[in-house]
């Protein structure tokens, strides 16, 4: 599939802050019924747990007027201000300065200066609200991954007040009270559907679904107004009136029919109820427009993912108790066959390996890969079998299968996977997990190549950052994953006599040992040898010229043939593309000089694509083994980071 052009790397991504909020919670406080309230103004109060210093404290309080307003010396009311969930923690008055100060700027655009403002917040202490207010500001300045992650850990951060919303046996005002994080889960809704793609948009379709049933329970609106809102209180306060007008006239009208009747007035039943109080009717609008609001979003996330009309946006998801942890894979003492085989499965299921073991695989194999040249020459003798593997794209099944299907390596049975590992497919970190088990346990005959993929800039595009951040919550983990990619090899030759890359070949009187001399310790570049081999595809007409993918080039037929004579090359294997693969998973053009293998059926869950591994002996004559996508295929539990709700 033909790929836009490179997007620029993300300069605010933070290398440092690997803790999970899971792993490293805010510390633990007494729990309370219902969260505490930290306003300014006349509830200020000094609290005696510390030492009489005035902490904005304000304990349940009914009459809300001076928490939601800040009063300037003239007595204006300027801002309303929101009540902050803090899960029993105390604040201090200087977070909460910051915060309000933060808030102002960003009700005035002032996005960068309001997020500096939180970030002070959040290094006083890392509430949830301060997580989120930040997060809103990085959607407004377009840093779509900071905005998730923020959105990530304001919700993690709201787990104490939503393990007691869904114990059950509170009130309704408690319950209001305690829902403050509803908005959080409507944040990162908006942050989910900013990453786009098909996994972005089923998880802002569950956020936006919890945000629906959580505020149609409590008839509570929690967040920000929605859009407009000032003009469209303005009309349903008239049409509150207008009702209520309606409702007496048409009671005193019947009062004094019944009167005239000769009937006592301590008998009369009004006709028609009386409005509720005008703040409940209002807040019940207000939640319908959210609701209204919602589903304007579910409509475009729809669109982006081209979901049929009829989607059934209540689906229902597996039930997951909150606090519930995916089981964490512990690594054995030595990998073998056996215990790599029982990972296998436990990641199959929807387990996940612990990220502290991850790291320790990733530190081992960039350990490996710090000693590998460019180009891996791989020997071929008289009883070994050597098989090419191409893409697999997050197809975590597909990839289970090719390993049950060629065993596992040896001296005798070499496995090569020439590049893109993750992006597109749903489960890119389990197949990042089992690449990087098979190349700890076998690092001389188990071999990888860097694809296109296999870089920042297109996974922060293509969405395994944001899969990343989803499942471990760490930046430091990707980073590790990053170092790892950028000291893949680039190229491999098998037996002297053929060529495995990517993409395809640069100029036609490049060299190997040109190939040999590039630095590939970097992103890839825009163009240039490195950039060539990762991006470019065959073409059949003569010639050279520049890819419609945006970066690397097409090559013809002359090409490949000058530039395996100059490297004494027979033939050439890459991958990098389905287009010409659907029917067997594999293609063969330019005389028989070049192959490419495709190792990812039915492609992002839509080509119908067959998929195929090549296999070489010594007399180096290709054979494939060709296959569909597995019946097993289904996508694993989802990861309890996610959710904490049953819809």
């Amino acid at each position: 599939m033909a790929d836009p052009k490179r997007p620029q790397a993300l300069e605010y991504l933070p290398e440092g802050d690997g803790e999970s909020p899971a792993e490293s919670p805010v510390e633990a406080g007494p729990q309370r019924t219902l969260s505490d309230m930290y306003v300014e103004g006349p509830s200020e109060a000094a609290h005696p747990q510390h030492g009489g210093q005035s902490m904005c404290y304000s304990p349940k309080l009914k009459d809300t007027s001076a928490a939601h307003f800040r009063t300037d010396p003239t007595g204006k009311q300027v801002v309303k201000w929101k009540r902050i969930s803090t899960a029993g923690f105390h604040v201090s008055s200087e977070a909460i300065g910051l915060w309000r100060e933060g808030v102002s700027l960003y009700n005035d655009g002032h996005y960068a200066r309001a997020a500096a403002y939180f970030t002070q917040c959040i290094d006083l202490r890392p509430l949830a609200e301060f997580h989120s207010s930040r997060s809103k500001c990085w959607l407004k300045l377009g840093n779509k991954i900071a905005a998730l992650r923020d959105a990530m850990q304001a919700v993690e951060r709201s787990r104490n007040d939503i393990q007691q919303y869904l114990s059950g046996g509170m009130t309704a005002e408690a319950k209001r009270e305690m829902a403050r994080f509803i908005e959080y889960y409507y944040t990162r809704g908006k942050c989910f559907a900013a990453q786009g793609g098909e996994m972005g948009g089923q998880l802002a379709l569950q956020d936006f679904q919890i945000v629906s049933t959580q505020s149609t329970k409590i008839s509570h609106w929690v967040g920000d107004d929605p859009p407009g809102w000032e003009d469209i209180k303005e009309e349903r306060v008239a049409q509150y009136e207008e009702e209520c007008q309606y409702v007496r006239e048409y009671n005193e009208q019947a009062l004094q029919e019944w009167l005239d009747e000769g009937y006592d007035e301590a008998d009369f039943e009004p006709p028609e109820q009386e409005k509720e109080p005008l703040p409940d009717y209002m807040e019940k609008q207000k939640v319908g427009v959210i609701l209204e609001t919602i589903n304007d979003l579910k409509s475009d996330v729809a669109d982006v993912m081209a979901i049929a009309d009829d989607y059934d946006f209540s689906v229902n998801y597996k039930s997951l108790p909150m606090n519930h942890r995916t089981k964490h894979i512990l690594l054995p003492a030595k990998l073998d066959d056996a215990g790599i085989s029982k990972i296998f499965k436990q990641l199959e299921t929807g387990d996940t390996l612990h990220r502290s073991d991850l790291l320790r695989l990733l530190g081992e194999v960039r350990e490996v890969l710090s000693d590998t040249q460019n180009i891996v020459h791989i020997p071929m003798s008289e009883t070994a079998k050597v098989h090419i593997v191409g893409d697999i794209h997050g197809q975590l099944h597909d990839l289970l299968h090719i390993v049950d299907l060629l065993g596992f390596p040896s001296e005798d049975n070499v496995i090569i996977f020439n590049g893109d590992f993750v992006d597109r497919g749903a489960h890119g970190m389990e197949c990042v997990t089992v690449l990087l088990l098979l190349k700890c346990a076998y690092p001389d005959h188990f071999h990888m190549a860097r694809g296109n993929h296999e870089d920042h800039a297109v996974n922060e595009q293509y969405h395994f950052l944001a899969e990343v951040l989803l499942k471990y919550g760490c930046c430091n983990l990707y980073h590790a994953i990053q170092a790892v990619f950028n000291h893949l090899p680039i190229a491999h030759v098998v037996g002297d006599e053929v060529l495995v890359v990517h993409g395809g070949i640069p100029a036609p009187d490049t060299t190997l040992d040109d190939i040999q001399s590039v630095n590939r310790l970097d992103a890839v570049p825009d163009e240039g040898i490195l950039c060539d081999i990762l991006w470019s595809d065959p073409q059949a007409e003569n010639g050279r010229k520049d890819s419609g993918r945006g970066r690397g080039k097409l090559f013809g037929p002359d090409c490949t043939k000058e530039f395996l004579e100059t490297n004494g090359l027979r033939f050439l294997v890459r991958s990098h593309d389905v287009t010409e693969c659907i029917d067997a998973g594999y293609d063969v053009c330019h005389d028989g000089r070049v192959y490419t293998v495709f190792s990812a059926p039915n492609y992002c869950g839509s080509y119908g694509n067959k998929a195929s591994v090549m296999h070489l002996d010594h007399t180096f004559a290709p054979s494939f083994t060709s296959f569909d996508a597995t019946d097993n295929a289904q996508p694993a539990p989802v990861h309890p980071y996610h959710f904490h709700f049953s819809r």
